[in-house]
C-alpha cells in the first residue's frame, strides 16, 4: 500500500506541454516506510519550467495472508469455500 502524503509543483517559466520536456528526480532519503523526493523539469533549450516535491508513505499489508490463514480455519471448522460464519445461540450462520 501506498499514498502521497504531500506534494507541492512550483511554476517557473512559460511552457507547453505538448512539446519535449526533461523530467529529473531524485530521492535523496527513504527510511522507515517514507520517501521523499525531488524533480525539476526543463524545456528543450535547458530552461527549467518546473520544481516538484513529494513525500510518501509506503507500507506492506499480510492481509492476503490473514485471509488465506482465515479461510482454511473456517473450512477446517466445517464452513463452505472459506467463508465466514458466525455463531448465534449456538447455530452456524453464513454471514
Amino acid at each position: 500500500m501506498a499514498a502521497s502524503i504531500d506534494h507541492a509543483i512550483w511554476f517557473h517559466a512559460p511552457f507547453r506541454a505538448d512539446e519535449w520536456l526533461l523530467y529529473e528526480m531524485a530521492s535523496p532519503v527513504s527510511s522507515s516506510g517514507r520517501g521523499l523526493s525531488f524533480g525539476s523539469v526543463y524545456k528543450r533549450d535547458g530552461t527549467l519550467v518546473m520544481s516538484v516535491a513529494q513525500e510518501g508513505l509506503a507500507r506492506t499489508t499480510t492481509q492476503g495472508k490473514a485471509r488465506k490463514k482465515g479461510a482454511a480455519a473456517a473450512a477446517a471448522a466445517g464452513g463452505a469455500g472459506g467463508e465466514a460464519t458466525a455463531t448465534a445461540k449456538g447455530a452456524r450462520a453464513k454471514l
